[in-house]
């Protein structure tokens, strides 16, 4: 019994109570065993319809490797779960959870996750920041719960291998599925997805993928499902690869012509040439009819940026390229130009947790560029709409200054109280972020001036004006290299899309076009790192769409 057991409680590893097994649990056990039992390793409480929160003083049971709360009723769980620091395995299923603490995530010794049959939404998820990385989690089951699309922070979950998510009612796959490179069982039967995206093929390791009981619309992919989804799943990734869709546009796949002829329809007329959509050959291969264009130029100079240890070992990757005599100038152009990086931060950056752009006028910008960190005291910048250099400490303390009153815990704000400084009040919501106890990564030119501080802010000395001919662009993370370059390859089809385009000659047969110059990142004993872009990079699925390499 629980009371025979209580007297030598030091020394239980393992409790498990299930009810109606013995005749003390049918009830739930009384919070005296978060009190008494203090060495547990493993502990069990299942099948109590009454239970419908968990003690905060869960909290005491800090040596707890493995804690099963299934088939009870629980709505909730208390922010005191986050202090399981040991734990390995959560088995919440079969309860009524309609929302799960941020302080989860602070498990980092989680390697298995179940929150399968219970009431989960998208919303119920708390939001994940950049530090909230369960890297050792390996199983995740959210399986029928009512989720619309998959929780954002199983994206930062870099060695997920298995992830369970049957029977909800997800309207698509993202994206961001494309970062989960270690996946290798992936079962999202019996949802309401229509259509997967080309970064599904990213996951290369799948030995297993789930996908029927979905109204995919692709008539071929569906084929391919029921034929080889559990045992042969290359060949969808294959296809996915060719016929999936973009994280940008939803394109639909592109009909070939031979397709139409099998059907014994004539293929549309087309005015464009037969020519390879990603071109490593030069002038002579013509793009007649494109509506966008994507040229990759020879750089007129040395772009070379140097990652050093120090800056890679706090925030690890970073993409940079030039966008060549864009036109900012022409009417609406430039106010579309920053509308296009704030929807993509606020989208698929994840409002700068993934990722986060900066731009710079490449004339005000010296090469080479070094990629370092530093202290805070240490580091001075003239932060982008500020007169004055600051150091890194001031700047955050004003950030911390100018935030909303309501989120630093005083009395929240009239709506008719403004801000004492609008642009520190802008930035102050990413301070979640940073930790100032950490050094800072930052960007200094050959002229010792600091031009970059991710993920807060940019510089004056680069400021991007309507007078700006030609654009650095730096994305950088703390996550995932390709993060990065998705964020760069969907920065420029947003602005072909919103028709922000680079001057060019009369003779262009693109109604858009865009000049890009690559960048390279080395070490500092210049090894390189990465090269934007690369041949892989820009590898939009979209007709209208021609990328063309000069170099």
């Amino acid at each position: 019994s629980l009371f025979k057991m209580a007297t030598r409680g030091s020394k239980v590893r393992e409790l498990v109570i299930k009810k109606g097994i013995t005749p003390d649990s049918e009830r739930p056990p009384k919070e005296e065993i978060f009190d008494t039992f203090l060495s547990l390793n493993n502990l069990e409480v299942s099948g109590f319809s009454e239970l419908q929160c968990l003690s905060r003083k869960i909290a005491n049971l800090d040596n707890l490797l493995q804690l099963v709360l299934k088939g009870n009723s629980l709505t909730n769980l208390p922010s005191e779960i986050g202090a399981l620091k040991s734990l390995k395995c959560l088995d919440l299923s079969s309860n009524k959870l309609d929302s799960i603490p941020r302080e989860l995530y602070g498990l980092q010794a989680l390697q298995t996750l179940i929150l399968s049959n219970n009431k989960l939404l998208q919303a119920s998820f708390a939001d994940a920041s950049a530090e909230d990385r369960l890297l050792n989690l390996h199983y995740v089951d959210v399986s029928h719960n009512l989720l619309e699309q998959l929780p954002a922070f199983l994206f930062n979950c870099q060695q997920l291998a298995e992830l369970h998510a049957s029977n909800n009612t997800l309207q698509q796959v993202s994206f961001e599925i494309g970062y989960m490179s270690q996946l290798k069982a992936l079962d999202v039967h019996n949802n309401s997805i229509t259509e997967l995206p080309r970064e599904l093929s990213n996951c290369s390791k799948l030995r297993s993928l789930l996908l029927n009981g979905n109204p995919i619309a692709d008539r071929r992919l569906l084929k391919l499902i029921d034929q080889h989804g559990d045992t042969k799943p290359r060949a969808i990734l294959d296809y996915v690869r060719s016929h999936g869709i973009g994280q940008s546009s939803q394109a639909t796949p592109i009909k070939s012509a031979s397709k139409a002829k099998k059907k014994g329809k004539k293929p549309a007329p087309s005015t464009r040439p037969v020519v390879d959509k990603d071109s490593d050959e030069g002038d002579d291969i013509v793009v007649f009819g494109a509506k966008y264009c994507v040229r990759v130029v020879k750089p007129t100079g040395s772009l070379e940026v140097q990652a050093t240890h120090s800056a890679r070992a706090v925030r690890q990757y970073i993409v940079c390229c030039v966008i060549k005599n864009i036109d900012l100038a022409s009417p609406g152009n430039f106010k579309k130009f920053i509308t296009i990086q704030t929807k993509l931060h606020d989208g698929i950056c994840r409002k700068r947790k993934l990722c986060t752009i900066a731009t710079h006028d490449l004339s005000l910008v010296q090469f080479p560029i070094r990629y370092t960190a530093g202290s805070a005291e240490d580091i001075r910048l003239t932060p982008l709409g500020y007169s004055d250099a600051l150091t890194v400490k001031e700047f955050v303390s004003l950030l911390e200054a100018n935030k909303p009153a309501s989120t630093r815990g005083g009395a929240k704000s009239r709506p008719s109280e403004k801000p004492s400084n609008p642009a520190a009040s802008s930035l102050s919501k990413y301070l979640e972020l940073i930790s100032i106890s950490e050094n800072f990564p930052y960007l200094i030119d050959a002229a010792d001036r600091v031009v970059s501080l991710p993920p807060l802010t940019n510089c004056e000395c680069s400021k991007v004006t309507p007078s700006t001919m030609s654009v650095l662009v730096e994305v950088t993370s703390c996550q995932s290299l390709q993060a990065c370059k998705t964020a760069m390859d969907s920065l420029m089809l947003e602005m072909l899309h919103a028709g922000v385009n680079c001057v060019t000659s009369e003779q262009s047969t693109c109604s858009h076009e865009i000049f890009l110059e690559q960048c390279r990142v080395t070490d500092e004993t210049g090894a390189v790192l990465v090269v934007y872009p690369s041949k892989p990079d820009l590898a939009y699925n979209d007709d209208d769409i021609v990328v063309k390499r000069e170099m």
